[in-house]
């Protein structure tokens, strides 16, 4: 059962399939070289959309984004919304 401790103290369950704390992130480019893959080869196009995306996970209580360091990586960039003074109202 994976799942991935919050700094805000939350555990996010990364287990139901599919994840709806879980996305995948693409550059531009890479998206692009997938949709010229959809249109040459199809069969290996899944395979480059995948090799391509890295994990992001979002905290569904604090917002906290976790951005995979590599494609094999359990390691993750935290990244923190900001907050404003207009938020706090």
């Amino acid at each position: 059962m994976p799942k991935l401790g919050c700094r805000c103290g939350h555990v996010i369950d990364l287990t139901p399939i599919p994840c709806s704390n879980e996305y995948s992130l693409i550059s531009d480019s890479d998206i692009e070289s997938v949709f010229s893959a959809i249109e040459s080869s199809p069969s290996e196009a899944g395979e480059l959309l995948e090799s391509v995306t890295i994990n992001v996970v979002v905290c569904d209580v604090c917002g906290r984004y976790y951005i995979s360091k590599g494609k094999e990586s359990v390691e993750y960039e935290v990244l923190v919304p900001e907050t404003t003074e207009e938020d706090k109202t």
